[in-house]
């Protein structure tokens, strides 16, 4: 009889939300605060703008989608939840993801 091991865990949510929405923000902790896993969700900014606390000296300069991008490519979410319709639709995930 052969053997199998079998991990589950959590779905890894992503938040999208406008960082200035303190009102979405609340929503998103309040969300994560029944979820299984929910302290390990990742709140995806939706910056219009790259913050100055972002930007390197040393480095070319990106845009504001790029490194949005680049965020969800480093957590990798299941799922991308939006707070507002179509606020997530320039990033590159799977359609039916978000």
């Amino acid at each position: 009889m052969e053997k199998a091991t079998v991990r589950i865990r959590p779905l890894r949510f992503a938040f999208a939300v406008d960082p200035k929405d303190g009102t979405a923000l609340m929503r998103v902790f309040e969300a994560n605060s029944v979820f299984w896993g929910g302290p390990y969700n990742f709140i995806l900014p939706l910056f219009k703008r790259v913050p100055d606390r972002y930007k390197e000296p040393y480095r070319k300069k990106i845009k504001a989608a790029a490194l949005v991008q680049g965020l969800v490519e480093a957590f990798q979410p299941d799922l991308i939840v939006e707070l507002e319709v179509g606020a997530a639709t320039f990033l590159n995930f799977p359609v039916g993801a978000t």
